[in-house]
């Protein structure tokens, strides 16, 4: 008799086992998408008249179960027409083009994954340009 609760307990515990097996594989099947994308926001401080300034890199690191494809997902009207950007892998390297006039201007860059997984990112440039460049310049020729 004992001999027959143990198989039958052992066959109920095999049984749960295999109930719940589908439910542990599709939990581990959910990719979970998710990256902390760095910095929030750039800025350039740069001089009237400069041919180039440092680049900046954003980075996109995924967090998640599943890697994600960084892309630029554009950026509004002034991103492009302000700032050269180079795309690859996870990252962007980011500067802005040469002759925009003094003061300071501001564009946004928005990073999203491919296939729209992660809600898109918006990241702040500025780019401050200031007086001064060309003036120090023509008194150090004098």
């Amino acid at each position: 008799m004992k001999q027959k609760t143990k198989v039958i307990a052992l066959a109920l515990v095999l049984l749960l086992a295999l109930a719940l097996l589908p439910a542990a594989a599709l939990a581990d099947e959910t990719p979970e998408y998710a990256w902390t994308i760095s910095p929030e926001s750039l800025t350039f401080t740069v001089y009237e008249g400069y041919e180039g300034a440092p680049n900046q890199d954003i980075t996109a690191v995924s967090t998640g179960s599943t890697e994600l494809d960084f892309i630029m997902a554009g950026g509004d009207a002034t991103a492009y027409e302000m700032l050269h950007i180079t795309v690859g892998g996870m990252g962007a390297t980011i500067s802005p083009k040469p002759g925009l006039p003094v003061g300071a201007h501001t564009a946004t860059v928005v990073i999203s994954d491919w296939e729209d997984r992660v809600p898109e990112t918006e990241i702040p440039v500025t780019i401050i340009v200031k007086e001064g460049l060309l003036e120090e310049a023509a008194k150090a020729k004098e």
